[in-house]
């Protein structure tokens, strides 16, 4: 999925080597920094650059603030049912999920100003039972 304007996207390659546990529902990741300025508080709209072939727009819902630092951003993909965005913002740190059927995409933190954007398939996880 392309749309305009992707080069404003939230997010901006960076290299930088990664050693970490493989994820078995892991479909592919890259390193990124994240434009923070994006969520200030009057962002209704986000472009998510998540990979070079994958950029969504996402339009929010709600946003609330989270003392002392911190944003909870959330929304849906334009035009594509039954998606979703969270993010959750705090001292310069990101964690978020995107939804946008069929592809589910994970923003974590991997170390001080770098971030991971994993593309993840659900259907990879193993089913959780609840206990009895």
């Amino acid at each position: 999925v392309q749309a305009r304007g992707c080069s404003r996207g939230l997010f901006a390659p960076v290299d930088v080597e990664i050693d970490v546990r493989q994820d078995p529902a892991l479909v592919r990741r890259r390193t990124v920094t994240v434009d923070f300025a994006q969520f200030d508080g009057s962002a209704d709209r986000l472009t998510l650059n998540l990979f070079d072939d994958h950029c969504l727009v996402a339009t929010r819902d709600t946003s609330s603030v989270l003392e002392p630092a911190g944003n909870v951003w959330t929304g849906a993909i334009d035009g594509v049912p039954n998606s979703s965005v969270t993010f959750v913002t705090s001292d310069r740190t990101l964690i978020g999920t995107v939804i946008s059927p069929p592809n589910a995409f994970q923003v974590r933190l991997l170390r001080e100003g770098v971030h991971l954007v994993n593309q993840v398939d659900p259907s990879k996880y193993p089913n959780e039972k609840p206990p009895k």
